[in-house]
């Protein structure tokens, strides 16, 4: 990524101009990814962040992570195709995890080498989170599948958990049966009249949509949900089994804006 592309991107997201954002293949590593989490802490916009296929570690999860704990509004994040390891999936679980105001809908982190810590920091996230509706694990080998699967055992809200080529486990089995269950299960949002992403529906058994450390950050956190389904305002991608918790998307679903006339200021596209 070229230093004036950054630049434009940043200067949108400090003026509120875009809701979603690709930069997907831009070159981006832990400076550049400092440097998007200090603008995103103080922007209400953005509802789509795509970083996937790029360079950034553990360390710019860790920006990420702490400017995820600051905003409120952001409903989908993708990673796919970094290298945040084990300490870049614990940052970002703990963000999850919280009593902040974070209230994500989508996660994606599949092919970012997370291993056993990082995934157990992901399944005691999931004990505690009640926002999240699909997180994407495919592509990472070693992930810790019995511990995900007694934590969806707990989990409500989680509709999608992605484990493409992460084993045959029968965890994997317990894990799918846990997302169908939460996807017939009424939700406990209180999402406006209009929300709706579709999750009762028989075909999108399993679809994802989407803790606190205190009643505070839960009501936060749900009401930042609540205001991320309207702003998605459609299921989704179902995945590639049907009913099937082990989605294989690598990429999470982006959402832009409705009305040809607004889609120029909504979306940007920086490669």
């Amino acid at each position: 990524m070229q230093g004036d592309e950054l630049a434009t991107a940043l200067a949108q997201l400090q003026r509120g101009a875009i809701s979603v954002l690709w930069l997907d293949h831009s070159s981006m590593g832990d400076p550049e990814a400092r440097a998007l989490a200090a603008a995103l802490r103080g922007n209400t916009s953005l509802r789509t962040l795509q970083l996937g296929d790029n360079g950034i570690g553990a360390a710019g999860a860790g920006h990420l992570a702490d400017a995820l704990e600051g905003n409120s509004t952001l409903c989908e994040l993708n990673l796919h195709n970094n290298a945040i390891g084990d300490a870049g999936a614990a940052r970002l679980a703990a963000a999850l995890e919280g009593g902040g105001a974070c209230g994500l809908l989508q996660l994606g982190l599949s092919r970012n080498s997370i291993g056993g810590e990082g995934g157990a920091a992901l399944a005691r996230m999931l004990r505690a989170n009640e926002t999240l509706r699909g997180l994407e694990l495919s592509d990472n080998y070693a992930l810790p599948l019995q511990e995900l699967a007694e934590a969806m055992e707990v989990n409500s809200t989680l509709q999608t958990l992605g484990t493409t080529s992460c084993g045959s486990d029968a965890a994997l089995d317990e894990i799918e049966r846990c997302c169908t269950r939460n996807a017939h299960t009424p939700q406990a949002l209180p999402a406006p009249e209009a929300a709706d992403l579709g999750g009762g529906d028989e075909e999108g058994a399993g679809a994802g949509r989407n803790s606190g450390g205190g009643q505070g950050g839960r009501e936060g956190a749900a009401a930042t949900a609540a205001v991320c389904i309207a702003a998605l305002a459609r299921p989704p991608a179902a995945p590639s089994r049907g009913g099937s918790g082990r989605s294989s998307s690598s990429d999470s679903d982006s959402t832009s804006s409705s009305g040809d006339d607004e889609e120029q200021r909504d979306e940007t596209s920086v490669s």
